[in-house]
Order: C-alpha cells, then structure tokens, then sequence
C-alpha cells in the first residue's frame, strides 16, 4: 500500500507525493517458507500447489486442507499404479483388487477436498487421465 504525503503552505496543500512499494507481492509471498510445498509431497502435488499458493489459497487453514488434498492426491495415483501392475483387476470370485478400493476412496476426497477449496476449475493430474467427471 502507498504512503501519501502531502505539503501545506499558508494552510493550502500545494504539493503531494504518492509513494508505491516497490517490491512485488506476490514474489514475496511466494517466498516465504510457509508458502513452500511440503517436503513429502511428490513432484506433480507440487505443482499444483506452486499452481494456487498463495494467489488462490494463503490462509494456514486452507493451506493444511490443501496438504490433506494433495496427499490424497498422491495416494490415489499410488493405489492406481498398484492395481494397473496386478495380474488382473478382479480375482477368481469377482473381488476387486484392494488398490481399486483405496483408489476410489482417495479419488473422492481429492475431488471433494479440492472442489471445497473452490479449485475445481483448475485442472489436475485426474482431469488428464480420467476425463473432467467426478
């Protein structure tokens, strides 16, 4: 924000100076350490934090649900490979690999979580492999 000065001579203003930051903010914001992704997220949860934070999510609040989404993110994509890499999808009874199940549930509370945040319009790693429908 501005600092405004202004000068008076015989109790008229004759002159005034706006001052402007000169520093962007949201360079530093981007740089403070609590901005930072985790540590234990992978590469693509990286991104998409790098992709809201701190112009779409900046409140610690939101930005420890946004962890949460993130981590169900890669979780999901953990249980996708898992399933992909089994000799088969269902077993001899009709069973669904497990992965499949820990897939879908971490799927949802991505999606959910994410879509709580207000992101929904941003896309994701999910949007690319399964199409846009929750």
């Amino acid at each position: 924000m501005g600092a405004c000065k202004a000068s008076k001579l015989k109790g008229k203003e004759i002159a005034m100076e706006v001052t402007h930051e000169t520093t962007d903010r949201s360079k530093r914001r981007a740089s403070a350490p609590h901005y930072a992704p985790p540590d234990e997220l992978g590469a693509a949860p990286k991104a998409l934090w790098a992709a809201v934070v701190p112009d779409r999510v900046r409140r610690p609040e939101r930005l420890v649900v946004l962890k949460e989404a993130l981590r169900a993110l890669e979780l999901a994509d953990r249980a996708w490979t898992e399933a992909q890499s089994a000799p088969a999808l269902v077993d001899d009874r009709g069973r669904p690999h497990p992965a499949l199940r820990i897939w879908q549930e971490a799927r949802r509370a991505f999606l959910d979580t994410w879509g709580g945040l207000g992101l929904a319009h941003i896309p994701t790693p999910l949007d690319k492999a399964f199409g846009n429908s929750q």
